[in-house]
């Protein structure tokens, strides 16, 4: 499309308007090829019949395949995916204001009954009947509502707050069934905006049998939206994330910052990942650039590449930053979603997590190396061994089990709650410029002089490494203070 024509519809939706190219494909190879997991599951991407989302006496001629479900999405995505083309995911209808929303539930469901290994969103409007919905929804067995603002009624749509598209009775339903809610929010600060951020919080706390999903990583295609106001969702443990169409790495790594690698999953957004172009943070708001709104053919430094490739190019930025391992990205890129829809559970997590416990006992005498972490000590056979990450007051196992820590809390040593972030910036930044060397650090100065503001009957201050070693030195002074021998424990 040449710089100047608005698109219409039609080029967003119609995968014969698609324009992909070999070089795409052969950019994926070199630059992504390797990071996407075969078992990858797409937790965000649409399937619809062309005839229900256009008017097609004013949008131009019907495709001549108005079908755009599994085989069309696969066809088109092979083109720059290749073989590493998803072939699971949770699909939903492509909303529009006028959309028959019965019948594109209609279509999805039939594409499901033809692909047992995918999922399903119901979209729904704030007026439907909610028994009707309950109704469709255990028949066709769909794992949740899909809802937009577009189905809000009033004219400025993007101005329109959560309980105008996201009705109570919806709430109530995922709450009852233990349903997955997709949300794309809108407002001009998305997760930023306190009335959506204090939604939020209200309504996942009141209903804590439903999931609700942010879409589009919390709308952070303004990526400080979500990186200022992701902290004012710690501890709450039912909502989460997807990637789908973010092009800029710090919305993503904002979330796995303030939440670890389970509440992220990877959405392509089909069929917005077919099209050329990519969306950046442009000052309080955001902009997406098309084929059409820059005249490339005049830029000699760049050419656009489809959404879906940027997008995963912000996600591998991310993984890179935050350090993650293959383990991490496997979550993120499936797991995490399978998990949540109830999906291939092969074993139990809890007999997974005692397995390796018990594996453990025959190579460690005593089975951990500090006796005050032993499950023994705790509940046998039922206490999570191990932890793979441990946030706030959250802990997850090694079988992706989350828990409320109410126990220890690390030995009674985290008081501020695991990974407190500002703890975790000072060590970061440490890391970065060594964390050792010949010499020491002046920290060790400015934190006795603190301490001994906070404590002014001591004159001096000595540091040891372990409370043993604290005592031992305890019992040295005691001894050459007092020429006493013997020490008396209570």
């Amino acid at each position: 499309m040449k710089a100047g024509l608005q698109p219409g519809l039609w080029d967003f939706t119609d995968p014969a308007r698609f324009n992909i190219t070999s070089a795409d494909r052969e950019f994926f190879e070199q630059k992504l090829g390797s990071f996407i997991p075969s078992s990858a599951f797409d937790a965000h991407a649409h399937w619809y019949d062309l005839r229900h989302i256009h008017k097609t006496d004013t949008e131009g001629s019907p495709s001549d395949q108005p079908e755009v479900g599994f085989e069309a999405m696969q066809t088109s995505m092979e083109q720059w995916m290749g073989d590493r083309t998803i072939t699971q995911g949770l699909y939903f209808g492509f909303p529009v204001g006028h959309l028959d929303c019965a019948a594109a539930n209609r279509f999805v469901a039939g594409q499901l009954q033809e692909h047992p290994n995918c999922r399903g969103l119901m979209l729904i409007r704030p007026e439907d009947d909610p028994t009707q919905v309950e109704a469709v929804l255990l028949e066709n067995r769909f794992s949740g509502f899909k809802v937009y603002h577009v189905f809000a009624s009033r004219e400025d749509t993007f101005n329109a707050s959560q309980d105008e598209f996201l009705p109570r009775w919806a709430w109530e339903l995922a709450h009852k069934h233990g349903l997955w809610i997709t949300m794309h929010m809108v407002r001009p600060k998305a997760l930023s905006d306190p009335c959506n951020l204090e939604y939020i919080r209200k309504h996942c706390r009141q209903y804590s049998n439903a999931r609700l999903v942010l879409a589009h990583a919390a709308r952070g295609f303004n990526a400080t939206h979500t990186v200022d106001a992701i902290d004012g969702l710690r501890g709450i443990d039912n909502v989460f994330f997807d990637t789908s169409a973010v092009c800029e790495p710090a919305a993503f790594e904002a979330i796995i910052r303030a939440t670890g690698t389970t509440r992220l999953m990877y959405g392509s957004d089909f069929p917005v990942s077919e099209l050329r172009g990519t969306a950046l943070s442009v000052g309080e708001g955001f902009m997406w650039l098309y084929d059409h709104s820059v005249d490339w053919d005049a830029w000699p430094h760049g050419r656009p590449v489809p959404v879906g490739i940027e997008s995963l190019l912000a996600l591998q930025q991310a993984s890179r930053t935050m350090a993650l391992n293959d383990r991490d990205v496997e979550r993120i890129f499936g797991d995490n979603a399978k998990q949540l829809l109830g999906m291939d559970v092969a074993t139990t997590p809890g007999s997974l997590v005692q397995d390796q416990y018990r594996a453990a006992k025959r190579i460690i005498p005593g089975g951990t190396q500090l006796l005050s972490k032993r499950p023994e000590m705790f509940a046998p056979d039922h206490w999570p061994a191990y932890y793979e990450e441990a946030i706030g007051c959250e802990v997850v196992d090694t079988a992706g089990r989350r828990f409320i820590d109410m126990s220890l809390g690390g030995i009674l040593a985290c008081i501020l709650g695991y990974s407190d972030p500002d703890v975790n910036a000072a060590v970061i930044r440490r890391v970065h410029f060594g964390s050792m060397a010949t010499q020491q650090t002046h920290d060790e100065v400015r934190l006795v002089e603190l301490l001994l503001k906070i404590h002014p009957w001591a004159k001096k201050a000595r540091f040891t490494r372990t409370g043993g070693e604290a005592a031992a030195v305890a019992v040295r002074i005691a001894r050459a203070a007092t020429g006493r021998e013997k020490v008396a424990i209570c």
